[in-house]
């Protein structure tokens, strides 16, 4: 209710004018209209603005996947819609590229406003909080598959085979997505060797291999006898 005055003197709404109103609930240009009463006749319109709502789209914190995986719908919450609204998008959120170990950043990516009534987009202006970020997490190393070894034969030495290693059907890399270590693997029984995973891998799984027993030949010499009699 814009203040009237005639000159100096302020003049009384429903006494002096009275007000109409016109394009006034959504966002854009509206309109007043001062129509005189008793002592004043005519009209007269002014305008006013009705600025835009912030709708602030939140992403949701700790979204993640682990190495491998199909990225998830990325989620997010919503704040700023008039009581009685419910918004309405098209598009989703996206994240920066990328699909080794590591957090990447939420953008807002294709998402927008669309109508839903009684909410309309036009009345709304979309704020994407940036900051928050997805995680690629490290898979673990249970989830690969170790080729079975081969017994070998004790010999005095530590036995120490490298196994393939695979991750479904990729080969992976010792020393980059991987590391072997190992236990018992010198004397005669069974040896453990134990595949930690590295860089996009985390954790550990073990598998046996045997050492068998060494054949130990005793021969004989030739040519031993002793003479009838003799001690």
């Amino acid at each position: 209710e814009p203040e009237v005055k005639d000159g100096e003197a302020l003049l009384t709404k429903g006494v002096d004018y009275t007000l109409a109103y016109a394009d006034n609930t959504n966002a854009g240009t509206a309109t007043v209209t001062v129509t005189g009463n008793g002592n004043y006749s005519g009209t007269q319109e002014k305008t006013f603005t009705i600025n835009k709502a912030a709708l602030t789209v939140i992403p949701e914190a700790d979204q993640s996947k682990t190495y491998g995986a199909t990225d998830p719908i990325l989620t997010y919450a919503v704040t700023g819609a008039v009581d009685g609204e419910t918004t309405a998008f098209t598009g989703t959120l996206v994240r920066a590229e990328g699909e080794t170990v590591g957090t990447y950043a939420i953008t807002q990516g294709g998402l927008a406003l669309i109508d839903n009534a009684p909410f309309l987009a036009a009345n709304y202006a979309l704020v994407f909080t940036d900051g928050v970020t997805f995680a690629i997490t490290a898979k673990n190393a249970s989830t690969l598959t170790i080729a079975a070894i081969a017994p070998v034969t004790y010999d005095g030495t530590a036995h120490m085979p490298e196994p393939e290693v695979k991750d479904g059907d990729t080969l992976l890399t010792k020393g980059v997505n991987y590391a072997l270590s190992y236990a018992d693997n010198t004397n005669a029984g069974t040896a453990t060797v134990t595949v930690t995973g590295l860089g996009n891998y985390s954790g550990t799984q073990d598998t046996t291999f045997t050492i068998n027993k060494a054949t130990a030949t005793v021969t004989p010499d030739a040519g031993q006898n002793e003479v009838f009699g003799a001690a």
